[in-house]
């Protein structure tokens, strides 16, 4: 999928504004006019018109990314300053349109064509990353991070990505395969086998093993400057005074000074990859106890065995998960839950086997989300991560028989919805004496379903 790189008109505010500066104009413009306070601001323009990253926060008070709102085009709202979002793809800036056309914006969308670059493949990929702090000063470096795998999905969507250089690949490549796919063994090669920035005064990978470092005010994130053949330096160390720098990045997508920097934007917003700093200090953990490689040869050992009985890869629920969930109610669960609106897919489903304790993958899968999510991408709505809570709708099947990845219909049982609790009965009948209420408390709690979630993602690999 190509990005979009159309310009916008709004009548007496601007012509040729791309996505971000409309949104930003116009903000500008309603304050000006109108004079709200912040909370009537936040009212007119809410967070949902944006997505998961939400629209206006306010400086003062409000924990926010400042790399991800026009932190340099602050507003004065009364006695207060807020910040406008500078997140918008092509599905919430469609969606901001509608909502301003509504409060009286006149706005023209000016489409600008974008052509491709072909460069050859290469059959030994490897990436360069860096760990980078909230300004973007560097941390350190890993070098020839190998990503050729059992799966060749990275390797075609990387051939594909050579054959057009301004594909929504980029995004999905990074983001959502190097870094969701390898996480754990990218955090090992930083804390084993980085580079040092060679900075004597900046922070380094041994500051971030230490107990007292500032997660929220350092802010470290991940920077893929290398895929393969494409050297993507010139975009991620972009700097729009050096002209020879600014004509490398033309050159190197086919295209004009103006769209140029819309692409280099765009890619910084989508690529960047903050650090989990629970997964980090796990890992931490793992090589202090020098027990990393026990534990990789206990899970297939686990895995052995369990394929040998069950036909099909299973992990262990944690103990003390939905601890109170009776196997009588229905010994197989499949939850079905949303992806981030960010993906083009819209949910997935993890299935458990309660009599067994154990989480059930899908067999003959070599990719691992599709093993354990039954899809290809699997990433829920980026608030819930930050506050560790599926606050989301899910739905929950219940069954007594279960066969190549379904439950059987003969021995389904019921199925509910849920959002933070029991919601609805949407099909079957409810164990005899158990309400909702309770299955909902047992099986439903919002943060219960994002620790099984964020369990599968973190092991997912080595079963």
């Amino acid at each position: 999928m190509a990005r979009d790189y159309s310009k916008y008109n709004v009548d007496g505010l601007g012509a040729k504004l791309n996505k971000r500066k409309l949104v930003l104009k116009i903000v500008q413009d309603y304050v000006q006019k109108n004079n709200p306070s912040y909370d009537q601001l936040k009212k007119v323009f809410p967070d949902d018109l944006q997505g998961s990253k939400g629209m206006i926060r306010n400086v003062g008070s409000d924990k926010y990314d400042a790399n991800r709102f026009f932190y340099n085009d602050q507003i004065k709202v009364n006695d207060q300053t807020c910040v406008v979002s500078n997140q918008w793809g092509t599905e919430n800036t469609q969606r901001f349109i509608d909502y301003a056309t509504n409060l009286g914006y006149s706005i023209e969308k000016v489409e600008i064509e974008k052509s491709n670059i072909t460069k050859s493949s290469s059959q030994n990929l490897s990436v360069d990353i860096e760990l980078r702090r909230d300004n973007q000063e560097l941390i350190c470096t890993v070098k020839n991070f190998n990503v050729i795998r059992e799966n060749s999905e990275i390797k075609n969507m990387y051939d594909s990505l050579l054959d057009n250089f301004d594909s929504g690949d980029m995004a999905s490549l990074i983001t959502y395969h190097l870094f969701e796919e390898f996480i754990r063994e990218i955090y090992h090669e930083f804390l084993t086998n980085s580079h040092p920035s060679g900075d004597e005064y900046g922070y380094t990978i041994e500051d971030m093993k230490q107990d007292d470092f500032d997660w929220w005010e350092i802010c470290p994130h991940l920077v893929v400057t290398r895929i393969g053949e494409i050297d993507l330096n010139p975009i991620v160390n972009f700097d729009e005074d050096d002209d020879d720098m600014l004509n490398k990045c033309c050159s190197m997508l086919d295209t004009n000074k103006d769209d140029c920097e819309d692409y280099i934007s765009d890619y910084m917003v989508d690529s960047r990859f903050s650090v989990d700093d629970d997964l980090f200090k796990e890992v931490i953990e793992e090589l202090q106890d020098d027990s990393s490689t026990d534990i990789t040869e206990t899970n297939n050992t686990n895995q052995e065995v369990a394929e040998n009985i069950y036909d099909f890869p299973t992990m262990k629920i944690p103990s003390s998960l939905f601890i109170n969930y009776k196997a009588e109610w229905g010994r197989y669960l499949v939850y079905y839950l949303a992806n981030s609106p960010h993906l083009d897919t819209t949910g997935f489903k993890i299935t458990l086997d309660m009599q067994n304790r154990i989480i059930i993958g899908k067999k003959d899968e070599a990719d691992y989300c599709s093993r354990w999510f039954n899809k290809l991408e699997v990433m829920i709505y980026e608030p819930y991560t930050a506050d560790k809570s599926y606050d989301g709708i899910v739905e929950i099947s219940a069954g007594d028989k279960y066969e190549d990845n379904w439950l059987d219909d003969d021995a389904f049982r019921w199925q509910i919805s849920c959002h933070t609790g029991f919601e609805d009965l949407y099909d079957g009948e409810l164990p005899d004496g158990v309400s909702g209420e309770v299955l909902g408390e047992a099986i439903a709690k919002p943060e219960e379903i994002f620790q099984i979630y964020n369990h599968i993602q973190k092991n997912k690999s080595l079963f």
